[in-house]
């Protein structure tokens, strides 16, 4: 229903609140613990598992509707460890909000190097960078999004690494980690 209200002020569309109330019966039909167990991808529990064979704590921020977000991250945890996320995943924080660098400093303590994994540069790494983080953008296109200038973006900050999967992230391990 966010979509459906974002393209009504867009268009200056009047929302029908009863279109509104359907939609979102929709989406909780659609965004489930069910439809996400199917859907999680092989190369995010490998790379979670790799990581976690190698002591690198592992953070997921994600936005969105928290019921919504916390159906992923159930049916991660199921992928993940038989329910038991936190021996792989560190911690998770779901916020409502656009992503800024106030949500990534949270996990300033825990030492260096520290990236942000996204497949928005403006949504996802942009806002890491700025925390101080690195970036690690997998570009995906998007209905909303513009890859190619989100590329040419990425491309011109020499803090962010721009990889075609999740999996590259173990294949240069050491350049990421060189201590670990």
């Amino acid at each position: 229903s966010r979509m459906y209200k974002e393209l009504c002020v867009r268009y200056e569309v009047k929302a029908n609140e009863n279109v509104i109330g359907e939609l979102h019966g929709i989406g909780n039909h659609i965004f489930c613990r069910e439809v996400y167990l199917r859907i999680v991808k092989p190369e995010a529990i490998e790379l979670f598992r790799f990581l976690m064979e190698r002591k690198i704590a592992s953070f997921i921020l994600t936005k969105g509707d928290k019921r919504i977000q916390g159906e992923k991250i159930s049916a991660l945890a199921e992928r993940l460890e038989k329910g038991n996320i936190f021996n792989t995943i560190t911690a998770f924080r779901v916020v409502e909000h656009t992503k800024n660098p106030k949500d990534f400093k949270i996990w300033n303590d825990l030492g260096e190097p520290r990236y942000m994994v996204g497949n928005s540069f403006a949504h996802d790494v942009a806002p890491a960078l700025e925390a101080g983080y690195g970036g690690i953008f997998i570009p995906e296109a998007t209905w909303e999004t513009d890859v190619e200038k989100e590329i040419e973006t990425a491309k011109s900050d020499s803090r962010c690494r721009i990889f075609n999967s999740l999996l590259d992230i173990r294949e240069h391990f050491h350049e990421l980690f060189p201590t670990s």
